[in-house]
């Protein structure tokens, strides 16, 4: 009879053995990406930030096992500046893997000045290969959010507050935050695809590793077709661009 109760004691608690012992099987990658989600190529080195627990894999792919699981808030260092599949191929407390771009963000004093640009290749102040997008005009400016800022803010990183004549006429672009400088603040480029060049100020830092922005005036000299009828619809795009800063 002992033996009968105590057989039916260890099938009840075999249950909680296991519960206690299952494997952590790492952080949910179905969380939504922030605003500061990491895009694009970034420079060897570079510090990044977790938002959120995030799973450090052998590969770049959710398919591949876990090395770890990264708390969030933690820092991890970049060991590749290229970005595969959305991941990227960082080090953390030792161990090195992938951690997807969605759940890192660049650490706040960190610089990926000296990253290749998102579209094409850098040689000096030459950049070439450049994908320029429509930043808009003043009505997009004011309605819609972009690459370069929140919607309704119309004043350029460069100090300037400008006329709105200025942003719909003006020739004008925002340079990756991978290569820009305070410097470059007022200088020209001359921006060109094939023979149709214009020369633009520069006057934008944009809030990304590798977008180009132009105005208007620009993306129509590139031979763009730009318009805007809603902040979904707009639309203007010059590929094989080349900036070279004057």
């Amino acid at each position: 009879m002992l033996a009968g109760r105590l057989l039916a004691a260890l099938v009840l608690l075999a249950p909680i053995g296991l519960v206690a012992c299952a494997a952590d099987d790492g952080a949910a990658e179905d969380v939504a990406a922030t605003g500061d989600a990491l895009s694009g190529p970034i420079a060897v080195g570079t510090q990044l930030v977790t938002t959120t627990r995030v799973n450090l894999r052998e590969a770049a792919s959710t398919n591949s096992d876990i090395v770890d699981t990264i708390p969030s808030g933690a820092t991890v260092t970049a060991v590749s500046g290229t970005e595969t599949n959305g991941f990227y191929k960082v080090s953390y407390d030792g161990a090195t893997g992938w951690a997807h771009g969605a759940y890192l963000k660049l650490a706040d004093g960190s610089r990926d000045d000296d990253a290749p640009a998102a579209s094409g290749t850098f040689n000096g102040r030459r950049f070439t290969g450049v994908t320029m997008l429509w930043q808009g005009n003043w009505s997009f400016l004011v309605r819609c959010d972009s690459y370069s800022r929140s919607k309704g803010r119309v004043v350029f990183f460069c100090d300037e507050s400008p006329s709105r004549s200025f942003v719909d006429d003006g020739a004008w672009i925002a340079v990756p935050r991978a290569h820009f400088s305070r410097s470059m603040c007022g200088d020209s480029a001359r921006v060109c695809k094939g023979n149709k060049c214009i020369v633009a100020k520069i006057v934008e830092k944009s809030e990304t590793t590798g977008k180009w922005e132009g105005s208007t005036a620009v993306l129509d000299a590139l031979g763009a077709d730009t318009g805007f009828s809603g902040c979904s619809s707009s639309h203007g795009t010059a590929t094989g661009v080349t900036v070279t800063m004057q």
